[in-house]
């Protein structure tokens, strides 16, 4: 999705052949409108109930940011699966207590 302007939205969210979608970039307060309307405009595939993506290439998430992601995955019955995540996000998730959130993979 690009934005309707040339400014960089932050982050980018795209196909991958290994999960539903893949993230890549940053996602803070200034990006969650756009991520939320981003998800529901690419509305990634689920996958035997889950929304797997990988953020392999997210270099910063915020809790805000994490919860908006769960909370997309579990409107669609899903849990939200985060395919080799960094250290910091792999550890938000764990802070949050995000019980609906799978980390997979490097950490």
């Amino acid at each position: 999705m690009h934005p309707a302007t040339n400014a960089d939205p932050g982050f980018r969210l795209f196909g991958s052949a290994s999960a539903s979608a893949a993230l890549a970039g940053e996602l803070d307060l200034s990006t969650e409108e756009l991520l939320v309307e981003a998800l529901r405009r690419a509305d990634p595939p689920t996958v035997d109930g889950n929304l797997v993506l990988d953020v392999s290439g997210l270099r910063f998430a915020d809790h805000r940011s994490l919860t908006r992601l769960a909370e997309h995955a579990a409107n669609r019955g899903a849990t939200l699966v985060l395919r080799d995540p960094s250290p910091a996000v792999s550890r938000l998730v764990e802070v949050l207590g995000l019980s609906t959130v799978r980390v997979e993979g490097a950490a």
